[in-house]
């Protein structure tokens, strides 16, 4: 353990928790994910309801230095779009999940998710 400025009469300790769950723990990747759209899309099947997906995103710092935001959202897309199930995508124009950053006044192109944009662009362009 190493720090800067840390004052003589701090404490510094390492520390391990361990935690437990009665469901099985699994990793945030597509697998988990396709696991638990399925379970809904079952459900849907079992009721004979229609499902709709509403307001998924992944938050703007995620698309920040390739920490896996559209990565994540390409992953929502091809799973959706394989289960043909209808959905939205939160936000259209908010500083937090937008495909343009800001709020109130109209979207600025400068403030654009311009890499998010360009998947959506290309995933769901009808093919002629």
């Amino acid at each position: 353990m190493r720090g800067e400025k840390v004052p003589a009469t701090a404490t510094c300790q390492i520390r391990i928790d361990f935690f437990s769950s009665r469901a099985p723990v699994h990793d945030s990747d597509r697998a988990f994910v396709e696991q638990e759209v399925d379970a809904y899309v079952a459900w849907g099947k079992r009721e004979k309801v229609p499902l709709f997906l509403g307001e998924w995103g992944a938050i703007r710092q995620s698309f920040d230095e390739d920490r896996g935001g559209l990565r994540w959202v390409t992953d929502m897309l091809d799973i959706t779009r394989a289960r043909k199930l209808s959905f939205t995508y939160h936000a259209y124009h908010e500083d937090g999940f937008g495909l343009y950053r800001g709020a109130g006044a109209l979207p600025d192109p400068a403030r654009a998710n311009k890499p998010l944009i360009d998947l959506f662009t290309k995933t769901l362009t009808l093919k002629k």
